[in-house]
């Protein structure tokens, strides 16, 4: 009876270091995250908010059980306080659409040097689109869309002196204008959206945050992309491999500077990277538009060979901003 004891007071002593130990951490990178403009380590871990959330559940859970629900209960807040944060994107309702047209998106970092070309050509002549946005794209990857003989026109695409860029391939009918600025982090066009009118496509891919310079050089292509996505006259797109999620500072900060809407409210999560890591993957691949557009449809599609998954966005004129330019 007494080793019974003994030993279950150092399996409830193990458990409890455990939990403490994997809830802790995640708590304080939870109430870190709210605090992304001060540095931006910060605001990396607030990407990880549905993995925090997750964890500090069960944890909370499990700690009130096993040793006190004071301690389970300060771990189920800090579940509460990332719940707060991701459920726009479960709650949230896009606006009603307009009309029966549709302007459809595939962004996708295909992964310069990934050697799947042939399979991802397939799965766009599978699945056609009106923009392609090939971000991590390289001359190889050019070169692989002119073979395939895919019913799109090439407007851009990485330049010969770049390792990778980004390649923008589009259906003729949509009357392409491309404006070059910057073909290894940043495209900008224009295309045809019937019975809405021209619709300004903002293609970015700015660096992965993972050393102080590269996360100022993320904040400021997001700063430069917003300056100039408010200064588009009529409907604007920014699309791509944005390296930060919907709960980074900068995010949203690009959101109110561009006068910006998300594509994912309301259709939840959609981890795009790294590709096939299941609950650990985040989203980093989006897409925003102005308030005179919505979306209608929002997928992610298969593993194709990257290590990020594609995402397909379907927009459609937003009725609501329709109605509010027409009343007197």
């Amino acid at each position: 009876m007494a080793k019974n004891s003994l030993f279950s007071s150092v399996s409830r002593g193990l458990a409890t270091v455990t939990l403490l130990v994997i809830a802790v951490p995640a708590s304080l990178a939870s109430a870190a995250g709210f605090f992304g403009r001060g540095w931006w380590l910060f605001d990396v871990l607030a990407s990880f908010r549905p993995q925090f959330f997750v964890i500090l559940l069960l944890a909370g859970i499990a700690y009130g059980t096993l040793v006190s629900w004071t301690g389970g209960g300060i771990f189920l807040v800090m579940a509460a306080a990332n719940a707060f944060v991701l459920a726009p994107l479960f709650f949230g309702s896009p606006a009603t659409a307009e009309g029966v047209e549709r302007l459809e998106i595939i962004t996708f970092n295909v992964q310069a040097d990934a050697r799947n070309r042939v399979e991802v050509m397939a799965w766009l002549e599978d699945n056609p689109a009106d923009v392609v946005v090939l971000v991590e794209s390289s001359i190889e990857w050019e070169e692989a869309a002119r073979r395939a003989d895919l019913p799109y026109e090439i407007y851009a695409g990485p330049l010969p002196d770049r390792s990778f860029g980004i390649t923008v391939l589009a259906l003729d009918a949509r009357n392409v204008e491309s404006h070059d600025i910057d073909g290894d982090q940043i495209v900008q066009f224009t295309v045809d959206f019937p019975g809405h009118g021209s619709v300004t496509i903002l293609a970015i891919h700015p660096q992965a945050p993972v050393t102080p310079a590269a996360a100022e050089a993320n904040e400021l292509l997001l700063v430069a992309t917003g300056t100039m996505a408010a200064q588009v006259e009529g409907s604007v797109v920014v699309v791509g491999d944005l390296n930060t999620t919907p709960w980074s500072a900068r995010y949203r900060d690009l959101m109110k500077r561009g006068q910006l809407e998300s594509s994912s409210t309301g259709f939840g999560i959609q981890p795009t990277w790294p590709a096939n890591i299941g609950v650990a993957s985040i989203p980093i691949d989006h897409l925003l538009h102005s308030a005179d557009l919505t979306t209608t449809d929002r997928e992610v599609g298969p593993d194709l060979g990257s290590d990020h998954y594609p995402v397909i966005i379907r927009l459609a004129p937003a009725a609501d901003e329709i109605d509010a330019a027409n009343r007197p």
